[in-house]
């Protein structure tokens, strides 16, 4: 909230999240769900759901109840890194 403007290498991860809301805010986003899965002492992270181009002031709430944690993109991103449902994201 507050950015003008989100550059296309900007991201913000947002963990123990799997709800987001546009208020106050002032720029479109990309939105992907992710689901946070360990493994033999390493954390996988699986898209759930994506949504493109978010507006801001959306009345309704963004849910994913099956997501753990949010990922938050630059408008474009999911298309421009190909991302889709059921993909394994490495964060680092």
């Amino acid at each position: 909230m507050g950015k003008t403007v989100m550059e296309p290498q900007d991201a913000m991860f947002f963990p123990r999240c799997n709800d987001i809301h546009m208020w106050f805010m002032k720029i479109s986003i990309d939105i992907v769900f992710l689901r946070r899965e360990v493994s033999e002492g390493k954390a996988s992270y699986w898209v759930c759901s994506t949504f493109e181009s978010v507006q801001p002031w959306r009345v309704l709430p963004l849910r994913d109840p099956r997501a753990t944690d949010t990922l938050e993109l630059a408008v474009g991103a999911i298309q421009r890194f190909e991302i889709c449902i059921g993909d394994e994201l490495c964060l680092s």
